[in-house]
């Protein structure tokens, strides 16, 4: 499969790369952008959530965008502003006009309805929309591409705002999910169906006989037959990617993820383990494991009844002196560990240690269901982040394992000073220890220890997921999991609130505001936008690419990853298996959005694509940060 397809970009390789060359000799080099970008504001607070920030300056807002890495003003003067804010997006109210800002626009979109509309309460701060009804027209905002929906119906329509990813909408005569993905109204068109509930990426409703589940990744309506009043029940809050559906006589499950149900051969006296995309029923001493990311199942056999323990992506059955763990990416059971012992787990990690032990002894990762033995260290302290495993050992040594490559990365520095590690919904975040003067960061996108030295003495840190920022009192230090580097400026007053959030942070000083991006100039989201490095076949693949407004723009993509230093940057795909691809000019916020659906072809299925941009900007051509995406 790999050779197939590496054939049909190597087809285009040769005048794709004569004409970089081209471009490239008529063209001196330049630097990638900055990833702080300052504005002058008055605003006590700044509010930030992910990538996007805001102020309020009396009727003026400044917007803050991690993806163009600048700031946008609105000046409203209809007696606004009143701002509201979601996953990656921001909805300004001014009078009766509403203007959204989405970070992967960099720019605000507006919508006058002509009845003034509604801003409806989401059910969570984490939702990827908001929803303006007018009437029997509702407008649909969406934090993924940033633009406004529109849609129309034949009465005043109830709207459920509860999911993630998507709204259930009903006039009273049909049903229909609106996709933060796609934007556009889908309807059920099923006689008598009836709104049931809208949670996490699917919408559920009900008729005569029949659950209806709508996939907003997929952007389409299933059914199931059933019998009686089916029981439906998720995992993990309200992020949930699947759901169980007991009725009378079996038990399914929906994925929001692949539109699709699965019915299991279980009796109704099973036991149900469920979380976010992953989900055990144990009967007896079968167990049937099933992944919401792929819509299906594996039997695993025991001798005893296994005790389950599920994560977010994955579980570990455990029987006598083995265990078997269960990755949803890849819908298999990795090879058994054998023994009695104590797990860790994050979301897409676990250590397991000895029963009775205080030296860990393997690690596991999802993403290539795997298990890797871990440093002997004796009475390490163990950290675990959403994403990685950190062990620091006790006379020193930093330890960090990264479950994308299932590798475990060491760096030889004393014991530290202080190690420091945030909080979000979705798990700890980035860990950052502190040796004298120097700050060490594991990047588990990377699987490697980036480090950075400050001037003085840590005044103030705040870590969170996928971005860190420190002070003290000189400069500010910044680390992005995206961007996997460290950046820092200069203080101008010395003293500095700082504030981070999954995916940028700010540095507050009294008038003068510092945004930071975690995110490179080359960004890319899957299906499912915490779950970045994977996407399901017929799923939706968006590349953003920034730089300087109007500049020419290449993508550059292969098989295979490099590390190539030109005059350019460094090239970070194998020109053997490299195609590039001539795309328009950067708009007026410096942002090109680039969205296309996998074809749905089994001959894709393990995959990974790497992609990286080349931008000709106004001091020359440069290439920008990679990233790649396996299609499961």
């Amino acid at each position: 499969m790999r050779a197939f397809v590496a054939r049909r970009l190597r087809s285009l390789y040769a005048l794709s790369f004569a004409s970089l060359l081209a471009l490239a000799l008529a063209s001196s080099a330049s630097a990638q952008l900055d990833d702080w970008s300052s504005v002058v504001t008055w605003s006590p607070t700044v509010k930030i959530e992910q990538s996007v920030q805001y102020a309020i300056d009396g009727s003026t807002v400044h917007a803050f965008s991690g993806y163009s890495r600048g700031w946008t003003s609105l000046n409203c003067t209809l007696g606004g502003p009143t701002c509201t804010l979601s996953n990656e997006h921001l909805i300004v109210q001014d009078g009766p006009t509403y203007y959204g800002f989405a970070s992967r626009s960099g720019q605000f979109s507006a919508l006058t309805p002509a009845g003034g509309g509604t801003l409806l309460t989401n059910g969570s701060p984490q939702s990827w929309f908001n929803v303006v009804v007018d009437g029997n027209d509702v407008h649909f905002f969406s934090g993924i591409t940033g633009q406004w929906y529109s849609s129309s119906y034949s009465s005043a329509p109830s709207v459920l705002t509860t999911g993630r990813l998507c709204v259930l909408v009903s006039d009273g005569t049909n049903v229909w999910g609106i996709s933060a993905y796609h934007g556009d109204a889908v309807p059920l068109s099923v006689s008598g169906a009836v709104p049931m509930d809208a949670l996490g990426n699917m919408c559920l409703a009900t008729s005569a006989g029949q659950v209806h589940g709508f996939s907003a990744h997929r952007d389409t309506w299933a059914s199931l037959s059933v019998t009686g009043s089916p029981a439906v029940s998720s995992g993990f809050a309200n992020q949930p990617g699947c759901v169980a559906i007991e009725d009378n006589t079996s038990i399914s499950f929906f994925s929001g993820q692949t539109g699709t149900f699965t019915t299991l051969p279980a009796a109704l006296t099973s036991t149900l383990s469920l979380h976010r995309m992953c989900a055990v029923v144990v009967d007896g001493t079968t167990a049937y494991a099933y992944s919401g990311l792929l819509g299906a199942y594996q039997t695993m056999s025991f001798a005893t009844v296994p005790a389950v323990s599920i994560s977010h992506f994955f579980a570990i059955l455990s029987e006598g002196g083995a265990a078997r763990a269960y990755s949803a990416e890849s819908n298999s059971f990795a090879a058994p560990l054998s023994g009695a012992f104590d797990f860790q787990m994050s979301q897409t990690a676990a250590l397991a240690t000895p029963t009775g032990s205080n030296t860990p002894s393997d690690a596991y990762s999802c993403l290539n269901d795997q298990w890797t033995a871990a440093p002997p260290v004796p009475g390490a302290e163990v950290y675990l982040a959403a994403n990685a495993i950190v062990l620091v050992g006790p006379a020193g040594f930093l330890y960090g394992f990264s479950p994308r490559y299932a590798s475990w990365a060491t760096l030889l520095v004393p014991y530290p000073n202080a190690v420091y590690q945030g909080n979000s919904a979705q798990g700890k975040g980035l860990l950052t220890a502190r040796v004298g003067n120097d700050l060490h960061t594991f990047n588990p996108r990377s699987g490697q220890w980036r480090s950075v030295t400050v001037a003085a003495s840590v005044v103030s840190a705040k870590p969170h997921w996928n971005a860190s920022i420190f002070h003290d009192g000189v400069n500010a230090y910044a680390f992005g999991a995206y961007n996997d580097r460290w950046s820092t400026i200069p203080l101008q007053s010395g003293a500095a609130t700082l504030s981070a959030q999954i995916y940028s942070g700010n540095v507050d000083e009294t008038n003068l505001v510092t945004a930071y991006t975690a995110y490179g100039q080359f960004m890319l989201s899957a299906d499912y936008p915490d779950y970045w490095r994977a996407i399901g076949l017929g799923g939706r693949l968006n590349l953003t690419l920034g730089g300087e407004p109007g500049s020419p723009s290449l993508l550059v993509l292969g098989l295979t990853p490099a590390s190539i230093p030109t005059s350019y940057g460094t090239l970070l795909i194998d020109p053997a298996t490299m195609v590039l691809v001539s795309l328009p000019p950067l708009n007026g916020a410096g942002l090109l959005d680039l969205g296309f659906t996998v074809p749905v072809n089994p001959i894709l299925a393990g995959l990974e694509i790497y992609f990286q941009g080349a931008i000709f900007g106004p001091g020359g051509l440069y290439l920008t940060n990679a990233e790649s995406a396996k299609i499961m």
